[in-house]
């Protein structure tokens, strides 16, 4: 080097060796050994892999191999792992929602059964499946509709991974929810001085309870039904005439799901509403004697207390004055009347008159009934027989 006054300064000498160019692999080498083929590698690959463990020498690096190999292979070979927690299964009434997941790509299939059709001892204990069968996926969801509400299920999940190896949860259940009840078509159709009627229908089999409250009071008091019904009837006693009363139906499924209607305002009056006669039926028996003996037993019901009376003609015109049992001589709404004096194989028309406490009066429709035909003693058959082969004896009277 020089300076700017021309002074020079030369170095000492060195020296260096440069480093060999290294040869660049192949783009894709890897790639196209390793690219899939039957059993994982391509045909080239699979080669390279023979020929590489071949030349293992070091029986560490073998069993180490030997031991990833196993590993790898036992993977490869096992059917998917079923990973389900049946809290999450989604229900409703008519449908159930499945999730789970695997730790291979595997179909998705559902097996189920009512409770009542699960055989536990059966080869196959499920009665159908539900599922993808052609879907291959790590995360599963099947949707199982058309159920029936309020009921057990039994289900089992299956994946089959595409070399045909399947993974089985264990046996697990699942139940619908039960639908709600509702109300309908609250009526109050009879109100009295001192009671009213209201009638109500549910969608599902319910019990009920109505609460009735006196608005001037805020006395509470409760009437019960606990039969399991859609059309319901409930009838309110011991009320003040001329009193505002609040009324809420509750009801209550078998399974359990209540339902509460909104309150309801109604006051007692005057009762100017007939009783309401209904359910008639009559029962007749022949008893064989020398008379032949017809008893009938007629019963009906009323809506409210009633007395009632039960009037009958002979023959479907009505010729004379109708003949009529005795008024019965208290209020009831169950009535049962008893008839002896009817012929054997005739034909009556009868009709019921009923009046509650307000005086009230109410007629049925007529009803017509035929009386059982009397029985032949065992002379007259064998009579009757010889008649049809002999005339002459039909002049014989025994």
């Amino acid at each position: 080097s020089t300076d700017s006054s021309g002074n020079q300064g030369i170095s000492s000498d060195y020296s260096f060796v440069t480093i060999k160019e290294e040869e660049e692999e192949k783009p894709g080498y890897a790639e196209e050994i390793l690219q899939e083929g039957e059993g994982g590698l391509s045909g080239e690959g699979f080669e390279i892999v023979l020929q590489a463990i071949e030349k293992i020498k070091n029986e560490e690096n073998y069993a180490t191999i030997k031991e990833k190999i196993k590993e790898t292979a036992e993977e490869v070979v096992s059917p998917p792992t079923i990973i389900l927690d049946s809290a999450d299964v989604e229900v409703g009434t008519d449908y159930a929602i499945i999730p789970w997941e695997t730790d291979k790509e595997s179909n998705s299939i559902v097996s189920l059964a009512r409770e009542s059709d699960y055989d536990e001892d059966a080869d196959d204990p499920y009665v159908w499946k539900e599922g993808e069968p052609d879907e291959m996926v790590l995360e599963h969801q099947v949707e199982v509709n058309g159920l029936s509400p309020a009921t057990v299920y039994h289900y089992q999940v299956s994946s089959q991974s595409s070399l045909g190896l399947t993974g089985r949860s264990s046996d697990k259940t699942f139940k619908t929810k039960s639908i709600l009840p509702e109300i309908y078509n609250i009526q109050i159709v009879k109100v009295e001085e001192e009671s009213a009627t209201i009638r109500w229908t549910t969608n599902v089999p319910c019990s009920s309870i109505v609460e009735y409250v006196n608005l001037n009071t805020n006395e509470a008091k409760l009437e019960g039904n606990s039969s399991f019904l859609t059309a319901h009837s409930m009838r309110l006693s011991n009320l003040i005439f001329d009193t505002y009363y609040s009324v809420v139906i509750k009801v209550e499924s078998e399974e359990g799901e209540k339902a509460e209607s909104e309150p309801l305002t109604f006051i007692t009056i005057k009762d100017e509403y007939p009783p309401i006669i209904s359910k008639v039926n009559t029962e007749s028996t022949l008893y064989p004697g020398s008379d032949n003996k017809i008893q009938t037993i007629a019963s009906w019901v009323t809506d409210e207390s009633a007395q009632c009376q039960f009037f009958y003609h002979q023959g479907l015109v009505t010729i004379d004055e109708p003949q009529f049992l005795l008024k019965e001589e208290d209020f009831g709404t169950k009535h049962v009347q008893v008839v002896t004096n009817f012929l054997p194989s005739t034909v009556y028309r009868f009709w019921i008159v009923c009046n509650d406490e307000a005086e009230n009066n109410a007629k049925s429709e007529d009803f017509t009934l035929l009386t059982p035909t009397q029985e032949e003693s065992i002379i007259d058959i064998i009579i009757k027989n010889f008649e049809g082969s002999f005339g002459w004896l039909k002049k014989l009277k025994l």
